[in-house]
Formats: C-alpha cells, structure tokens, sequence
C-alpha cells in the first residue's frame, strides 16, 4: 500500500532512510531569514527542505526579526528536536527592527552570511523549497568548476496558499546563460546558487541595513563577475527547487500574482531609487 500527502514538498525515495549521523559529504550553512509575522509552516516545509538534502550536511542559520524571548527559546527548542547531522545544529541570529527601519532584511541577509564564515554557503527563503538533491548537485559542479559560485535551476510553482497544495509547476526562471543577461536581466533566484565562502571576501561587500528592495540582487551583483563565477552551469538545466507563488492567503514580496499588488510595488520610489542604485553597482 502507499500512501501519498499533497501538502507534502519533498520525498526521500530511498530503500533505507541515511542516517543523519552518519551523514555523507561537506556541510553547507544556509540562511533562512523570517520574520516575526511569518507563516510557522511555511518555515517547517523550507527547514524539512533543508533536513532531506542527500550527499552532504546542512546548517541552518536562521535570521530572525522581532522574536521575544520565549519565542526565540521555543523556536530553538523545535530545531533542537529535529535529525540535524554531527557539529550542525542550528544557528540562530536574533535583529530588532526599530521605527525608523522597521525592515532588516538586508541587515540579515549579509550579516548571517558574515557569520557562516567559510565552507559552502546557500539561502533560502523561508516561503520557498529545495529539493533533496539540489546541494549534491551544486557542491559536485563547484568542485568541478572550482568557480565562486555555480547554479541551478528553479520552477515557478503555484500553490494554494490556504490548502498548501502545489498546483502547477513551469518552467519560467531560464532566461539567461551568462554574466551579460545576469546583470540586465537578474535571472538568479536566492536558493537558486551555492557559494564557496573560501574564495569570497565579505569586507568589500557594502550593503544598507535599511534597504528593503533586491537587496539579494545587489549583493550578489557585488560578488559574481564574468571570470569568477559557473555561467555553464545555467545550460545544463538543472532543477533543483520551487520558487513559490501562493494564490490565496499571504503572497511573496515580489512573487505574487495579483497585478495591482506588483505594480504598487514597482512604482514605489524607494523600489525604484534601488533599482537605479544596483544598476550602477553592476556598471562600476
């Protein structure tokens, strides 16, 4: 008999289940940020995500945004309990959001990146997921490439935000094979890349604490360049994990579907002064 869950993101399809202690490869720090008003479960799918990946050893460096302390101390305690592997339990990093700059996204994005250090480092945001061998499939092209960064691919995924159901998947995130369409056309979703912190230095990295818009995008445009980076692996087509849309309940950022919503967002001066700013970061 099998049974199968709809909510359910990710299957291991394997004989026996691998034993996390015993865990094969290197290990890979990922920064998930979330904030205090965030949805719980779409946390648990992208860290159950995190937990299935095969060939390597995950540590979680969770971001989090306006947490009171019995918040933080239960949100550890969950973690605690899950199968993490030997030396990778998670990491939490606590920020406080002030009047004045009530968003920190960017503050938490760079400064957990900061504190990963060396080794292999990814993101992925809390609303989205990987599949279970998207690292295997990065570290083995890095180590062959031996690039700062490689790639690859992600679905468009459609889901019902209130049942949780995957609806549809397409393949929209393939534009784009080299450094020239990266900087015109940003065809790199956060969870989409692997870096290897060993070749990166983060001191020359600038980033505002209070920017709130493609605060990804003008990190990354400060750290890939034509020479240093695995362009060939965006030819290779390789699918590695759902970049999320929700129709119905709490919608992404940017990744939305209403078009009202995302044309609020795109006239949005700040959203546009930051537009003009990452593009003469790319330009310099």
């Amino acid at each position: 008999m099998t049974k199968c869950c709809p909510q359910a993101k990710c299957f291991i399809l394997k004989s026996e289940p691998e034993s996390k202690e015993s865990a094969p490869g290197a290990r890979v720090s990922t920064v998930v940020r979330f904030h205090r008003n965030g949805d719980r479960q779409l946390l648990d799918n992208a860290v159950f995500s995190l937990l299935a990946q095969s060939g390597c050893r995950v540590q979680l460096y969770l971001a989090l945004q306006d947490f009171e302390d019995e918040e933080v101390r239960q949100i550890g305690a969950e973690l605690a309990a899950l199968p993490w592997s030997d030396n990778c339990q998670p990491v939490i990093r606590r920020y406080q959001s002030t009047q004045a700059n009530p968003d920190l996204r960017s503050l938490m994005l760079n400064d957990a990146l900061k504190a990963v250090g060396n080794g292999y480092a990814a993101f992925l945001d809390y609303d989205d997921i990987l599949f279970p061998g998207a690292y295997k499939t990065l570290i083995d092209r890095l180590k062959e490439s031996k690039k700062l960064v490689t790639f690859g691919r992600v679905y468009s995924t459609t889901v019902d935000g209130l049942l949780g159901l995957t609806i549809k998947r397409e393949k929209i995130f393939i534009h784009g094979r080299s450094y020239e369409d990266f900087i015109f056309n940003n065809h790199a979703p956060l969870h989409s890349f692997l870096l290897d912190m060993d070749r990166i230095d983060l001191s020359k990295v600038i980033y505002f604490d209070d920017m709130k818009y493609m605060e990804d995008y003008y990190l990354t445009l400060q750290l890939f360049n034509d020479k240093n980076t695995d362009w060939d692996s965006l030819k290779l087509e390789e699918f590695i994990g759902d970049y999320i849309y929700r129709i119905g309940g709490v919608p992404n950022t940017l990744a939305i579907n209403c078009e009202v919503t995302k044309h609020t967002i795109l006239d949005d001066p700040e959203y546009i002064s930051v537009s003009k700013g990452s593009m003469r970061c790319a330009n310099e």
